[in-house]
């Protein structure tokens, strides 16, 4: 019994804090300096415009080229085809980006797809979520 109680008690402390947070909003305070769209891109190119995704001229199986050569004019004050009203990405709004909601999964919410992107993978690590509203709410420069 004595024996139980030390690996309950580290059961129970692992449980307690959780794993890593992934998909939720980084508050603005934590997102440190912005982002360049050569860091966004890097995280299109590794997440989105992969084979059979966002990629191509146009896509084969989506409306959005998420390829570094195209994502900026495909996505940068363009509206969102599943919710119109809402650009996939709003200079200085991450908020009201809908490429933000895809990755966080909170589309739905405005009226869209509720499916988080990427699309059957992990979801963005908090660092590229971060690097990616923190691009936009510096105004998604094409640095």
């Amino acid at each position: 019994m004595t024996r139980a109680l030390p690996a309950a008690l580290t059961l129970t402390f692992a449980l307690a804090c959780g794993g890593p947070r992934t998909g939720a909003a980084v508050p603005a305070a934590a997102r440190g300096p912005a982002a360049t769209y050569a860091d966004v891109s890097a995280v299109f190119a590794m997440s989105c415009a992969t084979q059979g995704c966002h990629t191509g001229h146009p896509p084969a199986n989506t409306p959005d080229s998420f390829d570094p050569q195209y994502a900026y004019d495909a996505l940068v004050g363009q509206p969102a085809l599943q919710v119109p009203s809402l650009p996939l990405v709003d200079p200085g709004n991450p908020d009201h980006s809908y490429v933000v909601l895809k990755v966080r999964g909170t589309a739905s919410g405005v009226g869209g797809v509720a499916t988080r992107m990427p699309l059957n993978a992990h979801p963005l690590s908090d660092e590229d979520q971060a690097a990616l509203e923190s691009w936009i709410l510096a105004g998604a420069s094409h640095d």
